[in-house]
């Protein structure tokens, strides 16, 4: 479901950001959207996938950081794994 967001996101994004230079493409060349325009219709798309991929990649590493960071806060520290908080909890007898 994310992709299908996503990538719905990215073709609104690059009909907004390219519609102008299609639209001129288009005139110049009569039209007619065969050959050499296709290709470079495609390779623009092609580098604006690489663009938004790489953006979310960095995206999701900062967000998985800082979910990282707040869940060692919630667990009382920094360095602390889940099993050293328990057992520090626990009383030895």
């Amino acid at each position: 479901m994310k992709t299908l967001i996503l990538g719905a996101v990215a073709g609104a994004l690059a009909a907004v950001y390219w519609h102008d230079d299609l639209m001129r493409l288009r005139e110049r060349a009569g039209g007619d959207f065969s050959g050499s325009l296709r290709e470079r219709v495609a390779d623009t798309l092609e580098s604006l996938e690489a663009s938004v991929g790489e953006g979310l990649d960095k995206a999701r590493g900062a967000a998985c950081t800082t979910l990282r960071s707040w869940s060692r806060t919630v667990r009382g520290g920094e360095g602390e794994s889940p099993s050293s908080t328990r057992s520090d909890s626990v009383t030895s007898s």
